[in-house]
């Protein structure tokens, strides 16, 4: 508070840390303040649109990564936009931000096996949410082959096999789920 040129990333670095104890009004303070000191760093424009969709300001959220998007476009404001759709419920909006999102991605990355996972997982949630499970299964394949032990997409695949009643499929996805740490599944039981 008392440097007379303040350094950005120390405010920036405060709202992470605010950000990552849940501390949401903390985090934003901070954030904005590295946002006034450097209006165009991208990653503390992010930060201030996932403080604003964990504070369910969902209009605020998605401004923030309009923004972030304007000034450089990356899979990560294009996969955020998609939360918040998905959020409010608006799961066309939200597909098609994720299509988006994968769509940059795989252009920057043509190795299948670097390139970014999350947006297949939350396709699948949308595709269960609407009650498609074949869609939604094709979707965690897909978040599969670029992430082998992603415990979410494992839990997800137990879940959706459950629904189908394919108990052995779903055993088998519960045991790699909690074998990646996603505890859930430790106790997972099938009908």
């Amino acid at each position: 508070q008392n440097d007379p040129t303040p350094d950005p990333m120390t405010y920036y670095n405060a709202g992470y840390h605010y950000y990552s104890l849940k501390q949401w009004a903390q985090a934003e303070t901070y954030l904005k303040q590295a946002h006034v000191l450097k209006p165009q760093n991208t990653t503390v424009i992010n930060y201030l649109g996932l403080v604003a969709m964990q504070s369910k300001d969902y209009t605020q959220a998605m401004q923030w990564f309009e923004k972030g998007i304007k000034i450089a476009p990356d899979r990560f404001f294009y996969n955020n936009r998609a939360q918040v759709y998905l959020r409010m419920g608006k799961y066309p909006e939200a597909l098609k931000a994720l299509d988006q999102s994968l769509q940059y991605d795989q252009q920057r990355v043509k190795e299948v096996k670097r390139q970014y996972a999350r947006p297949y997982l939350h396709q699948a949630e949308i595709y269960m949410a609407l009650g498609t499970p074949d869609k939604a299964l094709a979707a965690t394949d897909q978040a599969l082959l670029r992430a082998p032990n992603y415990a979410a997409v494992h839990g997800l695949r137990a879940d959706i096999f459950k629904k189908n009643k394919q108990c052995d499929r779903s055993k088998e996805s519960a045991i790699k789920a909690c074998a990646a740490k996603e505890e859930a599944y430790c106790q997972w039981s099938c009908p």
